[in-house]
């Protein structure tokens, strides 16, 4: 099994899963919370003691939610700060692993094998930008597209919403940049072409089977262009909901 992973963020651990299944181990413990999107971290808010206040007045929906993502994300400052790329997942190891590829399938052992492959997929080969930091990867991951806006709160009915101990103020919490997907959080990372990787690693007779997740960033993305010349026996997408 080859496993594409862009995130230079994710690659270490994903590189420690698949060491661990390919010796039967169980996979080691994810050093934050496995969520891909704010829906998904926001199950995470209670056990990290981050359940909001009850909603009033001048504390409405969308308070509610700019509170909690402020609290969890606090409480998990200190472990999303120790992620850090891992300088031996470079091209040089990525080029080598995709040459013994055809080599070591199957396996000699006829045990699984679990292979990280740090890179993005596309149409054809080259290099790309990913934009995001710690923060952003619990919340749904990297994007190649820098985004400069800023999210802010809806205009309130009422009274200005008060002033947490999580924020000096409150409009500090309504001009964060959440995502953390700013230009300085940019990364190079390199892209495979996914279609002429399949076609010269594996050989007519073998049953390939692609899954993917829909990425979020648009020039690593398995379009159908890069889909189509491969032909994969089988082909499983592994959805989000959208908007997260």
């Amino acid at each position: 099994m080859f496993g594409f992973e862009a995130a230079p963020l994710i690659t270490p651990h994903a590189e420690r899963c698949c060491q661990a299944m390919s010796r039967g181990e169980p996979i080691p413990e994810a050093p934050v919370p496995p969520t891909g999107s704010s829906a998904e971290l926001a199950k995470q808010r209670d056990a990290l003691g981050c359940t909001p206040p009850r909603r009033n007045r001048t504390f409405d929906r969308d308070a509610e939610h700019y509170w909690w993502l402020e609290c969890t994300l606090a409480k998990l400052r200190p472990a999303l700060s120790r992620l850090k790329p891992d300088p031996a997942l470079n091209e040089e190891l990525l080029t080598r692993r995709m040459r013994e590829a055809r080599a070591s399938c199957p396996p000699s052992n006829h045990r699984d094998r679990y292979t990280l492959l740090p890179s993005a997929v596309g149409a054809k080969d080259g290099t790309t930008h990913v934009y995001g930091g710690p923060e952003a990867l619990v919340r749904g991951g990297v994007v190649t597209n820098p985004n400069s806006k800023v999210r802010r709160r809806r205009k309130m009915k009422h009274a200005p919403v008060p002033t947490t101990a999580l924020s000096l103020t409150p409009r500090a919490w309504q001009s964060r940049k959440w995502e953390n997907t700013g230009r300085a959080s940019a990364q190079v990372v390199p892209v495979v072409d996914l279609a002429r990787w399949v076609q010269e690693t594996f050989r007519a007779d073998d049953f390939v089977v692609l899954k993917r997740a829909p990425p979020r960033f648009s020039n690593a993305r398995l379009t159908h262009a890069a889909l189509t010349p491969c032909q994969p026996d089988e082909c499983a997408s592994v959805c989000f909901r959208s908007g997260h």
